[in-house]
Formats: structure tokens, sequence, C-alpha cells
């Protein structure tokens, strides 16, 4: 008897192409505020035969450097926030992979000047409140600037900002029972430290 042998299989070959840290990210841009900055870049084209794990943002001025903190892989966008007004930035972006993290792409950013305070209205009378009651006194014809801090010296009176639009400023005034009646006076601090003097009559 005649023996045959069979063909061997073929074999296989497998290349395992190892991860590398990704390329830089591209198109870095930026957006400011006075103490924020929004910055926006392009993914890396090539991310390293692995998936992207996240990236380092930093804003860096001086010895000082502030981050968005945790960014997803994902993400292609981020805030720092907690910044100095009118102050040069260096912006950087890194990808970042399981092996490792690419070269920096970075930009110049300069936030913008704090906002400008305006000045209060000028001081007068301004309104009248009733004991026992919640009224509504609006005082118009200044520059007002963000939500002031409200005080009374009735110690009977608890008074907050309803709204300010710039021109004119509504309170909402509770007057208890117990209250003085007479005139009293609202002392109006302002964001900006100055402070200004409305005066109201309790009735």
């Amino acid at each position: 008897n005649g023996t045959s042998s069979l063909p061997s299989a073929p074999s296989a070959s497998f290349t395992v192409t190892a991860a590398v840290a990704p390329s830089a990210v591209t198109a870095v841009t930026t957006k400011t505020t006075a103490n924020s900055i929004t910055v926006n870049w392009t993914a890396p084209t090539n991310t390293g035969n692995s998936a992207l794990t996240g990236y380092v943002v930093t804003a860096t001025a001086g010895n000082t450097t502030t981050s968005c903190g945790t960014v997803a892989g994902t993400a292609t966008s981020c805030t720092i926030s907690g910044l100095s007004a009118s102050t040069v930035y260096v912006v950087s972006v890194s990808a970042v992979n399981a092996a490792g993290t690419s070269a920096a792409a970075t930009a110049s950013a300069t936030t913008a000047a704090a906002p400008v305070a305006k000045n209060p209205f000028t001081s007068g009378v301004h309104g009248v409140a009733y004991v026992g009651r919640t009224v509504t006194l609006t005082i118009s014809g200044g520059n007002f600037y963000g939500q002031p801090a409200i005080t009374s010296n009735n110690p009977g009176t608890r008074v907050g900002v309803k709204s300010d639009t710039g021109t004119a400023l509504t309170l909402v005034v509770t007057t208890s029972a117990s209250a003085h009646t007479g005139w009293h006076t609202f002392t109006i601090t302002f964001a900006n430290g100055k402070v200004a003097r409305a005066n109201y009559d309790v009735k």
C-alpha cells in the first residue's frame, strides 16, 4: 500500500501595530471674556492606533497655569475659567491616548478688560413704603452697575433687588408692622465700591 501525505495548511501571518502617541491637534482658536477663554480645536488626524482618551488644555500667564480640568477624548472645545482680565495667555492643547500625549498646539489669547463700573444715580427722594406691606419701588434716571447690595436704616424693613435694567433699579421693600414710620434711607453699595443713598417714606 502506498502512503500519501496531506498538504500542509497555509500559515497565517499577523501584523501587530503598536500604539503610539497621537499627532498634534490643529486649528486652535480662542474666544475670551474678562475672566475666561473658550478654546476650540480640530482633533488629530492620526490617533496613534489607539482611541483618544482626553485632552490637556491649559492657559499660562507668567508662572500661573490654569486648565480646563478633565476633557473627554470626543471633545473639541472647553472653557478655562478663573483668569485675570486684560492678560495675555499662552493656550496649549495636547491630545492623549493610552500610549502617551501629543506635542502641544499653542495659541495666544488676551482676556478682555474688566467691565467699567458705571456711576450710581444721584441720591434723592425715591418712594413710599407702608407698614405691614410689601411694595416695589423703582429708582430711575441713573446708570446702575450689576446687582448692588442694599440696606435700610429702618430695622423693620427688608429690601432686595427685583430687577436692574441699567437705567432703572426696582426694589422689593417689605415693611413689618413694627417698622418706624417717617423718612428713612436705603444705602446702596454698587459692585465698584461706590455708595449712594435713596430716601423713602414709611407711612
